[in-house]
């Protein structure tokens, strides 16, 4: 795959497993060199060509998401799509297969109508949850439940350079979601455009408290991703990845 810039530092999630020797993290850089074709289902994990993938993910009938690649990171950001149905993209969103739960920061819960559970709403369950950042810190996180996170597909002819909306594309749902303001979303909510998704092909500007969602395993676990570079990716931002629900068991088709 050719060489590549590598961070070096302590990894807390070495510990997590006992069984596993992990001694390190593959971050998006080193995968994209190459179409990406990650099955979780299936646990397969396949490369190819530059530009190749998008027929190989058309004619498996998956559902295209449209991305770009974020300034500085160049980790792909997608639109996270208004609850109401308009279309319009209210957060970033990032597809983060290194972290086991999906958070969403408050700003991103307000847009959003995610409600957060408070003490009063149950006697039995925990309505807090504690994660530890790849710096090994601990932490508290609200809950929220019954979540479902649409991501923007094409974008729809009938919307104007004023407004840009969105087809709907995949919708997540998760039984219980994370809500907080993490370092990770932090750093993303940096970055805004426009009316379009804030970071999604932008030139960044400060603003503190935009509206980000780190979409995790929890979420991705159930679905085949492709990330579609095209041949064109060091001229453009744009990209596309892909997504398919998938079974467990036997072999992924092409």
């Amino acid at each position: 795959m050719g060489p590549v810039a590598a961070g070096i530092a302590d990894f807390p999630q070495e510990a997590s497993d006992l069984r596993l020797q992990l001694n390190g993290m593959m971050g998006f850089s080193m995968l994209d060199v190459h179409d990406t074709d990650l099955d979780f289902p299936q646990s397969t994990l396949r490369f190819y060509k530059r530009g190749a993938c998008d027929q190989i993910a058309q004619q498996a009938g998956m559902l295209p998401v449209a991305a770009a690649s974020l300034p500085m990171s160049e980790i792909p950001g997608v639109r996270v799509l208004a609850s109401d149905g308009s279309g319009r993209a209210v957060a970033l969103g990032v597809l983060d297969t290194g972290s086991a739960f999906t958070c969403v920061n408050l700003a991103a819960a307000k847009m959003l109508g995610i409600k957060v559970e408070d003490d009063a709403d149950t006697d039995t369950t925990p309505v807090a949850a504690m994660a530890v950042g790849v710096d090994g810190n601990p932490v508290m996180l609200r809950i929220a439940r019954n979540v479902n996170i649409q991501l923007g597909g094409l974008k729809q002819m009938s919307s104007s350079a004023e407004e840009l909306t969105w087809n709907p594309s995949v919708t997540l749902h998760l039984d219980i979601c994370a809500v907080g303001d993490i370092p990770a979303l932090d750093l993303l909510s940096q970055v805004a455009m426009g009316n379009a998704a804030p970071g999604v092909g932008a030139t960044p500007r400060p603003r503190r408290t935009g509206p980000a969602v780190l979409i995790g395993l929890d979420a991705l676990e159930r679905y085949r991703l492709v990330f579609c570079g095209g041949e064109n990716l060091d001229k453009s931002r744009e990209r596309t990845i892909y997504l398919q629900e998938g079974r467990r068991g036997g072999v992924a088709k092409e």
